[in-house]
């Protein structure tokens, strides 16, 4: 298993409005209206110009991206939400945006932007598209009660009772 197939099913989404989306668990009503609240209604891609923890690239170069991703979105004519993804420890942050592009468009577009894969909500459920062409992977991969932190697998018991 490559180290990208455990980065992005153990993401948080940090909307603007100070709204925080785990994915690693189910998105029910609270996510969906958070989403909503913040201009994104229905579908829409999460991408990013920024590099997987497990790869390099400086910090200005990577925001000199995002601009540049910042503007292909907007010749779709698509509005652009900065979002703010994060390993559940903040240790990682990718400064991202979301927008409401076809599939096709969103992953021609993360290709563009050599990324390994963006997320895609369908207006239910959120997607890891995968840009190399294997099928995408339902979010949350595991039950709530199981999380993943970094690369340690352990047992969430705040619900345990």
């Amino acid at each position: 298993m490559e180290l990208s197939e455990l980065e992005y099913p153990n993401t948080v989404l940090h909307l603007p409005n100070g709204a925080r989306v785990d994915l690693r668990e189910q998105l029910g009503l609270a996510a969906r209206e958070s989403f909503a609240r913040v201009g994104l209604d229905g579908r829409f891609a999460v991408l990013s110009a920024f590099p997987a923890p497990s790869q390099a690239r400086p910090r200005d170069e990577s925001e000199r991206l995002t601009e540049r991703l910042r503007r292909v979105i907007r010749a779709f004519e698509a509005p652009v939400i900065d979002v703010l993804a994060s390993s559940p420890c903040g240790a990682h942050t990718e400064p991202s945006v979301a927008a409401a592009l076809s599939r096709r468009d969103a992953l021609a577009i993360a290709r563009l932007f050599d990324q390994a894969a963006l997320f895609w909500f369908d207006g239910e459920r959120m997607w890891i598209d995968w840009t190399d062409g294997r099928a995408s992977t339902a979010l949350p991969i595991a039950s709530s009660a199981f999380k993943v932190s970094g690369l340690r697998a352990g047992l969430d018991e705040s619900g345990a009772h």
